[in-house]
């Protein structure tokens, strides 16, 4: 009984940081996506941090499976709580990218640990976002999305959102095995330099056409980042 009040208020806190669920429904970012991805799709969401997407893609699509990945451990303890009693919502506490590995996350000590990265900031990024500077580190796991759906079973994703500050193209190149499937990708795309060895816009974009994708909606283009989504042609 307790567990079942317990999930019940979780959910009206949810309804109360975010407004409501009707405001979810009916002022959400994520209506786009309907003429792309089915009524009840499976979403990898890469880069999670608290869940305020999370719950917004749960209102957008009530009806799908979403997985989502955050590896920084302060961010992922406000995933916890804010995704806590939604049973289509599974979390996990590690990085995605292009080995099973231990590696370095880079956070900042102000714990703006949305910006964190598996890269290094460059001086390019510093000099854009002078308040930003990702000066501590920490060890984390990475797995590959291959090694992820081979140890869950999952047999398909209809669409990835990822958010992955310029780690997206290392892990989808470790995702080959369950691509196929993938009907868009809704990713952040750099259009400058500010990760160390992280893929520009036209390396990124020249992948993805092989890959069978074309980008087809641009949204919240910055100097140095651009959010697009690709979709299988």
């Amino acid at each position: 009984m307790f567990n079942i009040i317990k999930k019940k208020f979780n959910r009206l806190i949810n309804f109360i940081y975010l407004g409501n669920k009707f405001r979810n429904t009916f002022t959400n970012e994520f209506s786009f996506l309907s003429d792309y991805i089915p009524k009840k799709p499976v979403i990898l969401e890469a880069g999670a941090h608290s869940g305020s997407d999370t719950i917004r893609m749960h209102y957008a699509f009530p009806s799908s499976i979403i997985h989502s990945f955050e590896p920084e451990p302060h961010a992922y303890q406000k995933l916890l709580k804010k995704t806590y009693g939604y049973k289509n919502i599974y979390t996990y506490n590690f990085a995605l990218g292009e080995k099973n590995e231990r590696k370095r996350l880079y956070t900042s000590k102000d714990f703006l640990d949305s910006s964190s990265s598996l890269l290094l900031q460059t001086q390019i990024s510093q000099k854009i976002h002078p308040e930003l500077k990702l000066d501590q580190s920490i060890e984390v796991d990475v797995q590959t999305i291959n090694s992820w759906v081979k140890n869950t079973n999952i047999k398909k994703i209809d669409f990835m959102w990822l958010d992955m500050q310029g780690n997206e193209l290392s892990a989808l190149k470790a995702a080959k095995d369950i691509l196929g499937t993938v009907k868009c990708i809704y990713t952040e795309v750099l259009l400058s330099p500010i990760y160390e060895g992280a893929p520009l816009y036209d390396e990124f974009k020249e992948w993805m056409e092989k890959e069978g994708f074309v980008a087809t909606i641009e949204k919240d283009r910055y100097p140095e980042q651009v959010n697009i989504l690709f979709v299988r042609k």
